[in-house]
């Protein structure tokens, strides 16, 4: 999902310069067109008035202003010829493209997600302290309640998805019939005082258009729709049930999951960075044949999309060396092992921060081109809001960096600034202007 956002409209003082570089220059708007003056070579000067003049495409410098010390009227070297016109005039398209980035969260529904976190002394389950430490990452990146959904502080930096796997096939997984001793499953993992169902691993993992899925959302939706999502399963003495079944299932069918998480990254429609974060506690049970996971995480990252794996498990246990192949192939070297739920919140914050997307703030240059990407980063000025900002060509998440020939764009917290309307100023050399 992206939003093109005119900055004519969330920029009320905004002023597009484009100006040669080592000169003073005016400059006005009009309609979107930007006019500077041309370039002043050095060892000259000029007038105020003439470069005013020059800057609404017409008039001659003030010969009645006196060259200093001399009593001569200045000299301007016209510059050279560009093909331009007056040099450095440039029409942009003054608009923001804000394009979020998108996190699938693949989160394991396994029976074993019933176990205390994060050891055997603890009084809540692994399936809580997930939830828990999900919403509080996300929160930060959520529309604050007392602003429009429409307005420009709610373009969330990210949209989420969840992937749970497995889901009920309607045979295998855990029932509580009514009858007997059935309730919540007891702290320490066992099986004591539930009836079960035929005890077969459930291979099921719905897509993510079911409802046993939240589809892609922007994260104030996600947040909004996720304790709905565990509650409507309710929540009995704080063991979670949905119409008498167990939402938490036998089986960990992850080469089916990522199947379906396939599915959904390849989704035309999602617009912008995509990251995977894979929460589990263990690894594959049964043979259910989904696919090979650790080529699926290889192919994302071909693809740019990153898979970040999060364990609730203890470190050093038999899933850990699988877990690690997989943030091998998808990027992040090697899986993440939370000794707490601090650390847990902690680790999916960053990993949520990590791949918000940079808000870029692009601006298209009409008419003309940089003959130098490279060169025009490092040659170029670029002010926000007064305050310079700097060239980032290479890492492009802090600064400004030029994107092609008719494009720059500024990302990081300059390109939020320049959501809370503030002003945006920019200058090139001339040498490294070109007609288009």
């Amino acid at each position: 999902m992206s939003e093109r956002i005119s900055v004519w409209v969330a920029l009320s003082a905004l002023v597009l310069a484009f100006a040669c570089s080592s000169s003073e220059s005016a400059s006005r708007t009009t309609e979107g067109a930007v006019r500077t003056s041309p370039r002043i070579p050095s060892g000259t000067s000029a007038a105020p008035e003439a470069s005013a003049s020059s800057a609404i495409g017409g008039g001659q410098p003030n010969n009645d202003q006196a060259a200093a010390g001399t009593g001569a009227p200045s000299q301007v070297t016209p510059p050279p010829d560009t093909g331009l016109g007056e040099c450095g005039m440039i029409q942009i398209l003054p608009d923001i493209t804000y394009t979020p980035g998108n996190l699938l969260v693949i989160f394991d529904r396994s029976i074993s997600m019933s176990d205390p976190f994060p050891n055997r002394r603890s009084d809540t389950s692994r399936l809580h302290n997930a939830r828990e430490a999900i919403k509080t990452a996300l929160q930060p990146l959520t529309c604050p309640d007392e602003t429009t959904p429409d307005s420009p502080a709610c373009n969330d930096p990210i949209n989420v998805a969840l992937l749970t796997f497995p889901t009920y096939d309607g045979v295998n997984g855990l029932s509580f019939t009514g009858g007997g001793p059935a309730g919540p499953p007891p702290m320490d993992g066992s099986d004591a005082g539930m009836m079960a169902a035929p005890r077969g691993l459930s291979c099921t993992v719905d897509g993510l258009e079911s409802d046993e899925q939240i589809p892609w959302q922007r994260a104030t939706e996600f947040v909004a729709a996720f304790d709905p999502f565990w509650d409507s399963r309710m929540l009995i003495d704080g063991a979670p049930f949905y119409n008498g079944m167990y939402p938490l299932i036998y089986g960990t069918p992850i080469s089916v999951a990522f199947a379906r998480a396939d599915e959904a990254l390849m989704d035309t429609s999602i617009v912008g960075n995509k990251a995977v974060l894979f929460l589990t506690d263990g690894e594959e049970t049964g043979d259910c044949m989904g696919g090979d996971v650790i080529a699926f995480a290889q192919k994302w990252h071909d693809m740019g999309i990153k898979t970040h794996v999060v364990s609730l498990a203890e470190a050093g246990g038999q899933g850990q060396a699988f877990n690690d192949m997989v943030a091998m192939a998808g990027g992040t070297m090697q899986s993440l092992y939370p000794a707490d739920s601090t650390s847990l919140t902690a680790e999916i914050s960053s990993i949520v921060v990590e791949n918000r997307g940079s808000v870029m703030c692009e601006v298209t240059i009409q008419d003309a081109k940089l003959t130098h990407t490279t060169m025009a980063c490092e040659g170029g000025r670029v002010l926000v809001q007064s305050t310079k900002v700097p060239c980032d060509q290479v890492n492009k998440t802090e600064g400004f960096y030029v994107k092609d020939q008719q494009t720059f764009v500024v990302v990081g917290s300059y390109c939020e600034t320049l959501q809370a309307g503030e002003e945006l100023q920019a200058d090139f050399p001339c040498e490294l202007i070109a007609p288009d």
